[in-house]
């Protein structure tokens, strides 16, 4: 076997400390190293290109924790592998190197324990404020059962209480689990007068367990759970699953259902992006295009439902190729929305580069320059909007993408309005792609039939969702179900990069700065303020927020702590 050029770097700086190496694929490497070499082998494949953190997976093997770090270069994917035992379960950061790892790290600290010395969020990221701290949900010693009687003896809605770093002020939060929330997240602003100097995030409070889920399920249930992540990105997480699977089993599937995925991929895709303007939109006081968008993508929903026969969980993704076929007669009603559609993606740009109060709340919102989007290693349609040349379809090419041509959207906007233009024109290339799948698409077979039992062995899929990278990542038990299931969302790739992009904004801007990353929980958590200058510290929700913002645009007010004043609000003077 060649030796890959990363390796042969590694080795010549790592010594002994470089355990085995090996190519599962090409582009595919991994390097087992010991714990004391992490810092250096991460710095070293950082300044030769490996940037990008997509994932870090913790795992349990039985005899101890293992720290697989997935770094991406283009394409290429690099794993470093680090023993960490039972008894001494640390780690030093690499936030320091590459900041975007911050979240990742603290996942697999609450899931398995595993200390990361020197990361700089401190709190839980995916476990409930108070859970115990030495129960570790993801390491074997727990059943399911375990965390359900852990959660019970906990109780549900115990109030905690914090204190602020630094200030010393304490707070008692409120919410954000609310039954008007479907996706809570909690936010914390630091402020000077009206503009935000700072912004924690503390999410979490939707995290359902499905990994661990996943373990104790056969490969046919886990597709069930694999599109239930997410509803709008559902053909691309059962598209990623059924791909890590296939790739386990080495299960060649049929050409035709491979262009039948990339079909409904990219159909998913464009009503994605549609419901994301009209909510965007929306948020900025800019209903037309809400009214516009929403009404088109009921076109895309119905092409949809008469492909899969459902218009959110559409069960198309099989192991071993797609559940439903593409009928000849059914492509000319597919070719005449795409017409449709393309002709709306058009006037969406028109009016959004048009219309100044559109402009107003988007363009310079937001701002942040190409080399933090980088460095926090964002995804998607936000990376994209930031100048970052970076999409999954094109840089690893999967299913039939690699025979498809179509380009990738970039713009130099590092701002709010850049990703309305970003998924604008994705819709107008996913149009495109769509229509080159089907005229080229071959006959035969779109199913074949899979082996239950995957064998002991370790896959990665990606593939380049709505709203960006989904990375996962699949170890077999040799039995009908997995060993270890991990997935990495897009939304929690951008959580880092949203809090950068809202640093420098207006108050009134934050409801369209975060939904600019298309995230995928509720952005009406209640959210807490802090005016260091005043020692002032006030909760708002979402529709104080909006409420301030009409009134700051009307000139009614001018400064939060106005609003307040006149008209109400949750204050506490610390």
């Amino acid at each position: 076997m060649d030796i890959p050029v990363e390796v042969n770097i590694l080795r010549d700086r790592l010594g002994d400390r470089l355990i085995e190496y090996g190519s599962i694929k090409p582009r595919r490497i991994y390097a087992r190293i010991e714990r004391s070499a992490v810092k250096d082998a991460i710095s070293l494949l950082a300044s030769h290109g490996y940037t990008h953190v997509s994932a870090i997976t913790g795992l349990d093997t039985g005899k101890g924790l293992e720290v697989l770090y997935h770094l991406d270069r283009t394409g290429s994917l690099f794993t470093v592998r680090v023993d960490v035992p039972y008894d001494d379960p640390k780690l030093p950061s690499i936030t320091d190197i590459i900041p975007g790892a911050v979240l990742y790290e603290g996942e697999v600290r609450d899931l398995f324990g595993v200390v990361f010395e020197g990361n700089p969020y401190p709190r839980p990221v995916v476990l409930p404020d108070g859970w115990p701290e030495d129960f570790h949900p993801l390491r074997k010693i727990y059943s399911v059962d375990d965390i359900r009687k852990t959660i019970a003896d906990r109780g549900v809605g115990t109030q905690q209480i914090e204190v602020e770093e630094g200030g010393g002020a304490i707070y008692v939060p409120i919410g954000p689990q609310h039954p008007a929330l479907k996706e809570p997240i909690g936010l914390r602003f630091v402020v000077e007068g009206e503009y935000i100097v700072k912004v924690k995030a503390r999410i979490g409070y939707n995290h359902r367990g499905i990994e661990k889920a996943m373990e104790n399920q056969t490969y046919i249930q886990n597709l069930m759970l694999a599109e239930r992540i997410c509803g709008i990105c559902s053909v691309a997480h059962t598209q990623c699953y059924v791909l890590a699977v296939e790739s386990a089993l080495d299960l060649d599937i049929p050409e035709r259902a491979r262009y039948i995925r990339v079909v409904m991929n990219e159909l998913n895709r464009i009503h994605s992006h549609m419901l994301w303007m009209g909510v965007a939109g929306h948020e900025v006081g800019f209903d037309t295009i809400l009214m516009y968008t929403w009404r088109d993508r009921e076109y895309v929903l119905d092409l949809l439902e008469a492909i899969s026969g459902n218009r959110v969980t559409y069960s198309i993704n099989v192991i071993g190729g797609v559940r439903r076929d593409i009928p000849d007669d059914m492509r000319d009603s597919v070719m005449k929305t795409m017409d449709y559609v393309e002709v709306r993606a058009k006037l969406y740009m028109d009016l959004l580069l048009r219309d100044p109060s559109f402009t107003r709340r988007t363009v310079g919102v937001g701002k942040a320059s190409t080399r933090d989007a980088l460095t926090l290693c964002a995804v998607g349609p936000t990376a994209r909007a930031f100048n970052v040349k970076k999409d999954i379809r094109k840089d690893e090419p999967y299913e039939v993408y690699g025979d498809i041509p179509f380009e990738i959207v970039v713009v130099d906007n590092c701002d709010v309005a850049g990703t309305f233009i970003v998924r604008a024109k994705e819709i107008l290339e996913s149009v495109d792609i769509i229509r080159y799948a089907l005229e080229h698409m071959p006959g035969g077979d779109y199913r074949v039939k899979a082996p239950r039992r995957v064998p002991q062995i370790e896959a990665i899929a990606r593939v380049e969702a709505p709203r960006g990278e989904l990375l996962h990542y699949l170890k077999g038990s040799g039995g009908e179900q997995p060993y270890r299931y991990k997935v990495r969302t897009p939304t929690l790739a951008n959580i880092p990069f949203v809090a950068k992009m809202l640093e420098g904004c207006n108050v009134a801007d934050i409801p369209i700065a975060f939904a600019a990353i298309d995230p995928c929980m509720a952005c009406e958590d209640r959210m807490e303020f802090i005016d260091e200058s005043k020692g002032v510290t006030w909760i708002w929700s979402l529709e104080d927020l909006r409420a301030y913002r009409k009134l700051k645009e009307k000139g009614s007010v001018s400064k939060p702590l106005e609003y307040i004043d006149r008209y109400g609000g949750k204050l506490d003077v610390s």
